[in-house]
């Protein structure tokens, strides 16, 4: 018979092998090319050799770094579950976030490239670029409704700590998880002020298409943001509860939700692209 808590610290660390290593790195690099080609190559016709050599170039590396990363998650996820142990011979929470910071590098790499990209075109662009008559706010960028959606958690949480300080349970720590909620605030608001300062788009002459480029990553990273504070009440009230079993579960799927929406992050707003093959 199935044991879902026997079983689950086997097949979910595979599950985000596959996912994280696996199929994500191939729809990122799969995004990057279309960025490349059905964005960069219209809107810039004199780059394309430039485009075409970068790209190839970016392959070269991306297929044998993406190799061995897949190759090692493999063999860790199945080193454990051959050996019936923990990961890394360790522990599985912790062996999970190795694994996420592994899929990471392919996505980063990607990344890299792209901004690469973004200053190829950059050459080619003329010196005149159009700017807003009214300068745009910070808060015109983002979503209110994601904002709202991020305060919510945000006194859900808090309301989850109070609870479960009246009703506590082995291991938990107390108002320490308010000062661990404050750290991760911190670093969001830090992230979404270096999106909105951002130079990398200035090979994008319209300002309309800037904009449209950051308020498409300032609401990713309110998403990203919005699921991380679910998740931080979401393990409370498993660990709260008799549902310890899906602790794992939770936090690979939400591992995966990130390295999933760093990929989608890795293309342009459609309204960028489809102006790009207008003349």
């Amino acid at each position: 018979m199935f044991n879902f808590q026997s079983e689950s610290q086997y097949f979910v660390p595979m599950l985000q092998v596959l996912v994280t290593l696996g199929l994500v790195p191939i729809i990122s690099y799969l995004r990057y090319l279309y960025l490349a080609r059905a964005f960069a190559c219209p809107a810039f016709p004199a780059a394309k050799p430039a485009i075409a050599k970068h790209t190839n170039n970016s392959l070269k590396v991306f297929m044998p770094l993406t190799f061995v990363c897949f190759a090692f998650g493999i063999a860790v996820a199945w080193q454990a579950q051959s050996n019936q142990s923990e990961l890394f011979n360790w522990d599985n929470q912790a062996g999970l976030m190795v694994l996420f910071f592994i899929a990471a590098i392919p996505i980063l790499h990607i990344a890299l490239k792209q901004k690469q990209l973004y200053a190829i075109l950059l050459q080619y662009t003329d010196t005149i670029r159009t700017a807003s008559l009214k300068p745009i706010k910070w808060y015109q960028l983002l979503s209110p409704s994601l904002v709202l959606a991020v305060v919510a958690a945000q006194l859900l949480f808090v309301s989850t700590v109070f609870y479960f300080k009246q009703h506590p349970f082995p291991g938990f720590a107390g108002y320490a998880n308010l000062l661990g909620a404050l750290l991760l605030n911190g670093v969001f608001i830090t992230t979404l002020f270096t999106i909105y300062r951002s130079n990398q788009f200035k090979a994008i002459k319209l300002p309309e298409h800037r904009q449209a480029i950051k308020s498409k990553l300032l609401d990713v990273n309110l998403v990203i943001w919005l699921i991380a504070l679910l998740n931080l009440s979401l393990t409370l009230w498993i660990s709260g509860t008799q549902w310890v079993e899906y602790k794992l579960l939770v936090q690979s799927l939400y591992l995966q939700f990130v390295i999933v929406t760093m990929a989608y992050t890795l293309t342009l707003p459609a309204s960028v692209i489809k102006a790009a093959d207008q003349p």
